[in-house]
């Protein structure tokens, strides 16, 4: 089977938890004998070690798409011209100088991004359906999120093949909009949902949510939870002193301000004054100063010896990460999807702690790897973490329990089966 996958790139500037899982389930497709090709929108994305798995151009360039919305029909007069702003180096300075992946301000580009052959980057539809029909017309495009709905006609039209949806995290965009932006761009998704064959949710919470949000039946969606790698061996579970660690974004909402609260007040117990944090996961340019307030927070109380905030991304290190810390705490405000970084942190063997909403009960119950509490504030989140840092035999017995588990049910193999099984069935139908 010949599969294409349309992902959004985020410019490996941080922690992008639909690029991972969308790398790593085309890994585990290749692996089950797939022909997949990676081709990334906006930004660049890196393969890393995805070893067999073909990487095809940027489509829909950062700078060229902000162009082409702000000046209707550059695209198709002055394409030739503007290639260069396609480049790897150009797209990849963007995305360290701006806020590419902040949806404020952006509502009437996505809605032409929807319109799609309507829409002010209809030039680029035309590239992107161009350059697949040259390689040849797959079987299913995958696209990487419902955001990307607006291509879905012109592939499934010219090129004849089955157009499959990820819903992963997209009202995360959406919900950064006003809503006088965010209703019709909505409507616009719900119109476009009936060009695709398939859905796939990576929750049971998101599937329900989204179904209502895109007027879905029920039977048009399937819950294909994310995989993840299993290391070996499994993380040490510092405990002399414990690190309280956090991975994701360093972005103002995802959740460190709370863990930096948390941390902060579990110092002040005579059990805990040796606590260290670990936060790592990236940033953009427009994180800076939200990082510089948790700095000085830290820098306030006497604890900047013991806390590591570290700005810069390097995907290859998460596996370290987690093998430095002995539980993770990411309490975001946003209602997450899924969270792979948990799937992560819990396949290492180290416990979660999640505030109780959104997909969060559902990756705690389902792996048995951490614990929730209510309500999402610094002090509950830090007496949730106040016994299991008491009791570090505790703590390693979820770490243990959790990681059996995803290795179970939640590995990448696990996972591309049954994206694999999706395809196959949307391909039968097209």
């Amino acid at each position: 089977m010949k599969i294409v996958t349309l992902l959004p790139g985020s410019g490996d500037t941080f922690y992008c938890q639909n690029c991972v899982r969308d790398l790593s389930t085309a890994r585990g497709l290749r692996a089950l004998g797939a022909d997949v090709t990676l081709a990334p929108m906006y930004l660049p994305v890196d393969p890393g070690p995805a070893a067999g798995v073909r990487s095809a151009p940027v489509f829909y360039g950062a700078v060229n798409v902000w162009l082409e919305q702000r000046f209707p029909g550059l695209g198709r007069r002055g394409r030739r011209f503007l290639r260069w702003l396609d480049a790897r180096p150009v797209l990849r300075f963007a995305a360290r100088r701006a806020g590419s992946t902040d949806a404020h301000g952006l509502g009437e580009m996505t809605a032409s991004m929807l319109r799609g052959e309507d829409g002010r980057q209809a030039a680029e539809l035309d590239r992107l359906v161009e350059w697949l029909r040259a390689d040849g017309a797959p079987d299913v495009v995958h696209l990487s999120n419902a955001l990307l709905l607006g291509l879905a006609r012109r592939l499934r039209r010219d090129l004849g093949c089955a157009v499959v949806c990820s819903l992963q995290d997209e009202d995360v965009w959406m919900n950064a909009m006003p809503e006088s932006e965010a209703a019709p761009v909505w409507a616009l998704l719900a119109d476009r949902a009936r060009d695709a064959a398939r859905f796939i949710a990576v929750s049971r919470a998101y599937a329900v949510r989204m179904a209502s949000r895109l007027g879905l039946d029920a039977d048009r969606i399937a819950v294909v939870h994310p995989g993840v790698e299993v290391p070996e061996p499994p993380a040490p579970i510092p405990g002399d002193p414990p690190v309280l660690g956090f991975f994701a974004r360093l972005a103002d909402g995802l959740g460190l301000e709370e863990t930096v609260g948390a941390f902060l007040i579990l110092r002040r117990d005579p059990r805990f004054t040796r606590l260290r944090l670990r936060a790592a996961g990236g940033s953009t340019a427009r994180d800076r100063a939200f990082i510089d307030r948790q700095r000085r927070r830290v820098a306030e109380a006497g604890a900047a010896a013991d806390a590591d905030i570290d700005e810069a991304y390097v995907p290859d290190a998460r596996a370290e990460f987690f093998r430095s810390v002995s539980v993770l705490a990411v309490p975001s405000r946003i209602e997450d999807g899924y969270g792979l970084n948990l799937l992560e942190s819990i396949a290492a063997g180290v416990p979660v702690v999640q505030p109780d909403r959104g997909a969060f009960p559902e990756i705690v119950a389902m792996t048995g790897g951490g614990i929730v509490y209510a309500p999402q504030t610094p002090e509950a989140l830090a007496g949730a973490l106040a016994p299991l840092l008491a009791e570090p035999d505790r703590l390693r017995g979820i770490g243990r329990a959790g990681r059996e588990s995803v290795r179970a049910q939640f590995t990448v193999a696990h996972a591309a089966a049954r994206m694999l099984e999706e395809f196959r069935r949307a391909a039968q139908t097209r």
